[in-house]
């Protein structure tokens, strides 16, 4: 599993003796409950396409996103200040109820009908969302569908009468497609089956679009046939109870276009559509960029096929998955592209001339500006709106609604931004808390927050349970264009101020050291700092030491460009300076890329790992790298800072450790421990290809007069119900004994809190005393756990929560636990 800002590793099964150090104990009986549960996307992200009832409201389908991240259908509606107000109107909770990715439909009564689906027991039906009394919309499935009929696809269409069509494919034991129809009756619907294309005829096809005429016919498209390979129209005619199948037109490639995709409209009793390709061959790929066509019924109830438009790959005409957006009341046919126009996409209109239509771009979007429109919409009043899958140019942004209105001189069109998907919570939590003598807990995440570049939160314990609050979001006002801010854990000072570092914030978007204060009376006010001004990534967090400086560690960049130490020192008029105080120079005698923060002692000397570096041969390649290193920085007003490097990891090929990537801690002898992400022996679990094998180690160093010795306290062999691998940093307990967090493995795959206790002789015991993942629980935990008030553990997962079901790994948790 992958989330930011962690090196993580790829496990492949081998065949061998599991052999290891300590030994394992059973999941023990434990108290553990999630805190928070993050959803970043509550009003919906990734919108799928647009529709407009009879009043000028609009309603549509996100991708994702909703309070369960699986999806949600919202509404546009136009408010009194002349602007817009967003409403989701259902979130799907995946299960029985599915999830959402498809364009609803509305009736005459503003009802909202769609197809929900979803993988692992999902839904595989037809729902209703229609308001109660009370004005709250209430969502009902009118039919639920059978394996043995198929699987309903995304096309949904309404009559006149209020009765519903769809497409239903079937793959197993001879593929079939066929068309359904939903007939209300006072709150119940029956349903029947329209036409089958018989199976042997229909080759992994689908019906991509459905549409309805005014006399009851049905057309529609197939992708792909046995007998038509590039797709076919057709329509359905009822006859004496039954209904005719009549193939109009079979594609067929090049210039007249093939593969039918997207919605189908019918105006003065012809068909409109799009392909996917054919058209002009010069376009990329070569079988063309497809066609916008009009299938024209004649006097004899012939049809022909005419295509409308061509497009060329060039300026506005270079689309992919175009989709049609219905006609105005002067007979113009509006359509979007999602790629093409300028660089991410179009919006045109197509109008007749009398022998044919006219092409008229509307607007070219570009890098920098909305990007992606999957569709448009026209209202009655002849309003044009589209929705788009990234505002910003940037694709981590959830989505837009825009406007498009002409302006005084003909041709030219102007686009408004009308809303933009926003963020509502933080999502992937930095491994790591921080704990106030109030109990208040602290974090960042690494995404989320109103621009989705991380942001800062509090849980605040209260009588009705804990409540999370904002503190910052991370945002682009610096200057800089940066995916993620990619935020450290915090580091408090005592005076109720947190201290950060960010890995790609600051002016350059090179990293940054960063400041949260609480204002007088409320809020909080941040400051950057500092800004990196080369490559840098710093992580890990901060340290202070007695004088209140801070130190922190870069993962590149410095000399030799595999990181470097930096110091943060406050001048007399409050101002800090950055001074690296020690640059890295890796394999094969010294670290390279330290990942964890720093630890300190009570004489100022800095310890810390680097996750590679040292002449450890964990990759075998013509260049190694290293597993790994522990050193130490001492400082002397003679010589100024000194590294030495207390110990290089070997890997498993030598039996030991590799890749550190968790703080250090001290006992009261002196002694240090830590963990490394992989490493230890060779089993049938973990074998990690960049770095070596293993499911990863706690150590001791010793100091002696010769130096420092190493011993290894467990050696974790992970697979499912046998252990956990990849840990994180560990804390200590009154008893003298460890806690922390396995991020994979364990009986449900998704991690656990281990318990490492001292057993006679010198040996210690390894426990899995929680196992993440079951229901709604988090997953992946991440970064060493603390303390808090109460005497009880907390930390946090990247993953799972209320939307961590099976459909979903969920946005991560801050999760409580009572050992």
């Amino acid at each position: 599993m992958q989330f930011p800002f962690r090196r993580f590793q790829l496990f492949v099964i081998l065949c061998g003796a599991a052999m290891f150090s300590g030994s394992v104990v059973a999941t023990a009986a434990s108290s553990e409950r999630v805190l928070h549960e993050l959803s970043a996307q509550q009003h919906g992200a990734g919108p799928v396409g647009i529709v407009s009832d009879s009043q000028g409201n609009l309603f549509g389908a996100t991708e994702y996103g909703g309070q369960f991240n699986l999806g949600a259908i919202f509404e546009f509606s136009p408010n009194a200040g002349g602007g817009w107000t967003e409403t989701v109107i259902h979130s799907f909770v995946g299960g029985s109820d599915g999830s959402g990715a498809y364009t609803p439909v509305v009736d005459a009564a503003e009802n909202v009908y769609g197809v929900s689906t979803g993988a692992y027991g999902g839904c595989n039906c037809v729902y209703k969302l229609a308001r109660n009394t009370q004005g709250i919309w209430v969502k009902t499935t009118i039919y639920a569908f059978q394996s043995s009929q198929g699987s309903v696809n995304g096309v949904l269409v309404i009559d006149a009468e209020g009765n519903l069509y769809g497409g239903l494919s079937y793959y197993t034991n001879g593929s079939f497609s066929s068309v359904f129809k939903l007939i209300p009756s006072g709150d119940t619907w029956s349903e029947t089956t329209l036409y089958t294309f018989s199976a042997g005829a229909v080759s992994n096809s689908t019906i991509a679009g459905l549409v309805v005429d005014g006399s009851g016919n049905v057309f529609g498209t197939l992708s792909e046939t046995a007998t038509a390979t590039q797709g076919l129209l057709f329509e359905l005619t009822p006859s004496s109870g039954t209904w005719q199948e009549t193939t109009l037109y079979t594609f067929l490639g090049g210039a007249s276009g093939g593969v039918p995709v997207g919605p189908l409209f019918v105006s003065n009793g012809n068909v409109f559509g799009t392909t996917s390709s054919g058209g002009d061959t010069r376009c990329e790929p070569h079988t063309g960029c497809g066609v916008v066509y009009e299938s024209l019924k004649g006097s004899g109830g012939q049809w022909t096929q005419t295509v409308i438009d061509t497009f060329h790959g060039d300026n506005f005409d270079r689309p992919n998955s175009p989709s049609l957006g219905g006609f105005d009341s002067s007979g113009n046919l509006y359509v979007s592209s999602a790629t093409g126009g300028g660089e991410c996409g179009s919006v045109f209109q197509l109008s007749p001339n009398g022998s044919g239509w006219n092409t008229n771009p509307l607007w070219n979007f570009s890098e920098g500006n909305i990007c992606d429109p999957v569709g448009v919409a026209v209202t009655p009043a002849g309003n044009v709106f589209g929705i788009t899958l990234s505002p910003g140019g940037y694709y981590y942004t959830q989505g837009a609604l825009f406007e498009l209105t002409p302006r005084s001189s003909p041709g030219l069109w102007g686009l408004s931004l009308v809303y933009v998907f926003p963020f509502t919570d933080g999502q992937w939590p930095s491994p790591g808390l921080v704990a106030d003598a109030g109990g208040n807990l602290y974090g960042t995440t690494q995404y989320g927050g109103t621009s989705n570049l991380g942001m800062v939160f509090e849980l605040s314990p209260t009588a009705a349970g804990w409540k999370e609050s904002t503190l910052y979001n991370f945002n682009t006002a610096a200057g800089g264009a940066y995916a993620s801010a990619g935020p450290s854990p915090l580091t408090a000072d005592g005076k109720g101020n947190l201290f950060g570092t960010t890995a790609f914030g600051g002016v350059s978007s090179l990293g940054s050291v960063f400041e949260l204060s609480p204002k007088p009376g409320s809020g909080w006010q941040e400051q950057d700092l500092y800004s990196f001004t080369e490559n840098a990534e710093p992580l890990g967090g901060l340290v202070f030491d007695s004088a209140g400086n801070l130190y922190g560690v870069n993962n590149i960049g410095g000399a030799n460009g595999v990181g470097s130490v930096f110091k943060m020192s406050q001048n007399a008029d409050g101002t800090w300076k950055e001074t690296e105080i020690y640059t890295f120079a890796g394999y094969p005698n010294d670290g390279a890329n330290p990942y964890a923060g720093l630890t300190i002692d009570s004489s100022g000397n800095l310890y810390g790992t680097t996750e590679l570096g040292g002449n450890g041969a964990c990759i075998r390649v013509k260049n190694p790298v290293g597993c790994g290193t522990v050193f130490e920085l001492s400082y002397s007003a003679a010589t100024g800072w000194t590294e030495k490097v207390l110990y290089t990891f070997q890997g498993a090929y030598g039996n030991d450790g590799s890749s550190p990537t968790a703080r250090l801690i001290f006992d009261g002898s002196g002694n240090i421990y830590g963990t490394t992400s992989t490493g230890g022996m060779f089993n049938r679990n973990c074998t990690e290809i960049d770095y070596g094998p293993g499911c990863g180690t706690v150590f001791e160093l010793t100091p002696s007069a010769s130096g420092w010795n190493e011993t290894i306290l467990y050696k974790f062999i992970g697979g499912r119900e046998e252990d956990g691998s990849s840990p994180s940093g560990l804390v200590w307990d009154q008893q003298g004994n460890f806690y922390g967090t396995v991020e994979d493995a364990a009986a449900y795959d998704y991690g656990a809190i281990f318990k490492l206790a001292p057993s006679t002789g010198g040996t210690w015991t390894e426990s899995l005393v929680y196992n993440f993942g079951s229901g709604t629980d988090g997953r992946f935990p991440q970064g060493a756990l603390v303390f808090g008030k109460s005497g009880h553990l907390y930390g946090t997962t990247v993953g799972g929560g209320v939307v961590g079901g099976a459909l979903n790994n969920g946005q991560g948790t801050v999760f409580e636990f009572t050992p």
